[in-house]
């Protein structure tokens, strides 16, 4: 068995106790604040969570365009995974393991992420180690629908071990 495969499960069987009473996400130092996080109707099983830290970051002009408009951004997390063979999945990413949602400041810093997924149906139907991708949007109609963040793709285990960052600048500059 694969080295890396095998260190995921031994930290998701970890991350499996502390998941049955994970707090929800928290501030941290200087951090927008975060108000929500939801779960897909398609996490089912037993659920599983690695926590990382997302680093947010602004250019001068969006910060100021997002505090302008008073509406705070939205943060996803999307947890999904390779199909096994023989497997199709319904969407680009492959199979769905989890979505977060959270609403954070549009100024620099930095959220906690749950990183919760559905660990029977990952054991089950992916391959490889989950992983997660995690996008920033402005609401529409907010006058700030010229922002442009990058987007963080990686293995979740990595995400726990580096964290993460998404920039956000406006179209414009």
């Amino acid at each position: 068995m694969d080295i890396r495969l095998t260190t995921c499960f031994a930290a998701l069987a970890i991350a499996l106790c502390a998941c049955q009473s994970a707090p929800a996400p928290e501030k941290v130092s200087g951090a927008p604040a975060v108000e929500s996080a939801r779960p897909t109707a398609q996490a089912q099983g037993k659920m599983a969570a690695l926590p990382f830290r997302l680093d947010l970051t602004f250019s001068t002009d969006a910060a100021g365009a997002i505090s302008e408009s008073g509406v705070p951004v939205t943060v996803r997390a999307t947890y999904y995974g390779m199909p096994k063979a023989g497997i199709f999945p319904s969407e680009p990413l492959g199979l769905i393991l989890n979505e977060e949602v959270y609403t954070a400041e549009g100024r620099n810093g930095a959220v906690r992420v749950r990183g919760a997924f559905d660990l029977d149906l990952a054991t089950a139907m992916t391959q490889g180690d989950p992983r997660v991708q995690v996008s920033v949007s402005a609401a529409p109609g907010t006058g700030v629908d010229t922002l442009v963040c990058d987007i963080f793709d990686e293995a979740l285990t990595l995400a726990v071990e580096t964290g993460g960052v998404v920039h956000c600048e406006l179209v414009a500059e």
